[in-house]
């Protein structure tokens, strides 16, 4: 498999494992959610999405970029991405309007990702 193509399965992989985790589990029994009532921190998977693409970057900027690198920075946009429309429809999260324009984000991102990989 190429770069693109192990790039668009785990975008898209992470995005359908962290839906279905809320939508089994609910926004209150996640992992998160115990992490944020027993610190009193405000820790969405934003957070742990930006933390994870910050670890990668040196690496990408500085760095030759590995399979491993790809998949690891690729989960960290995608939780990133996921959280971005939550936070635009006010944390009504989720419901079917707020994921059809998830779905627009993440194709936006994927047909941008596909320009610049073929033009690189």
């Amino acid at each position: 498999m190429g770069d693109f193509e192990i790039f668009v399965g785990v975008l898209v992989a992470t995005m359908v494992v962290v839906r279905l985790i809320v939508l089994i589990q609910g926004n209150r029994s996640t992992l998160i959610h115990k992490i944020r009532v027993k610190s009193h921190l405000y820790l969405h998977h934003i957070y742990i999405g930006i933390f994870i693409m910050a670890i990668c970057a040196p690496f990408i900027f500085f760095g030759e970029i590995s399979k491993g690198l790809l998949v690891f920075f690729t989960v960290g946009l995608s939780l990133s991405l996921d959280e971005i429309m939550a936070t635009l429809f006010y944390g009504n999260y989720p419901n079917k309007r707020e994921f059809g324009w998830t779905v627009l984000l993440y194709l936006v991102v994927i047909v941008y990702s596909f320009v610049v990989m073929r033009v690189l």
